[in-house]
């Protein structure tokens, strides 16, 4: 094991986010930035599911890459990938209109910001936060939280999905995770989507 200070830096980092992460993700991916973070989420889901379906709030922002546009508010001609939007607010009502969308079994993956930074930090409310993972598993979906723009304490936790009783099957981050001395970015999972990954995924960087 390399013990330069570069060395131990390097493999010790992922197990520190791991140590910080909700209950459940125990593997990290690293990435460049929160853009890339999005691309290896939404790769996982569709490998883990088999599926190629997306829902994502209206209007929302997860990056400038492809896949990130694609769940984002990009322009439809940029759009690679196959999504439902979700229109807020995000309430008891939403998670019937989620349901609807999901009753189909073909959704890989919900992806979504626990405050939704590009609607005006829009805050889900209680009941639809709680009521998000459970639904979603009901009809194989996943469940992705963007914790790139949120998370290391911008909302006054650590995450922002530590204001519910909510456990992602994903999530991503990046900027503050070091407090801006460099780019960074990584996706937390559960193990067996790690093993996804490991096994079918393309996770790596010329960096």
């Amino acid at each position: 094991r390399d013990t330069s200070v570069t060395g131990v830096q390097t493999c010790a980092l992922p197990i520190l986010l791991v140590k910080l992460a909700p209950e459940g993700l125990t593997r990290c991916c690293r990435a460049t930035g929160g853009s890339e973070a999005v691309e290896l989420a939404l790769q996982a889901a569709m490998l883990h599911t088999g599926r190629r379906k997306f829902v994502a709030i209206e209007d929302a922002y997860h990056g400038n890459t492809l896949g990130a546009l694609s769940v984002g508010d990009g322009e439809d001609a940029v759009r690679v990938l196959s999504v439902a939007r979700l229109k807020p607010p995000l309430d008891a009502d939403a998670l019937d209109r989620l349901e609807t969308r999901l009753k189909h079994r073909d959704v890989a993956a919900m992806i979504m910001e626990p405050i939704a930074m590009n609607l005006g930090v829009l805050i889900p409310e209680t009941e639809f936060m709680e009521g998000l993972v459970p639904l979603c598993h009901r009809y194989g979906t996943l469940v992705i939280l963007d914790e790139v723009a949120t998370g290391f304490g911008r909302t006054g936790k650590l995450f922002a999905c530590e204001y519910y009783d909510v456990q992602p099957d994903m999530m991503t981050i990046a900027k503050a995770a070091t407090g801006g001395a460099s780019g960074i970015g990584g996706l937390l999972v559960r193990e067996d989507l790690a093993a996804t990954l490991e096994e079918d995924g393309n996770v790596y960087s010329t960096y």
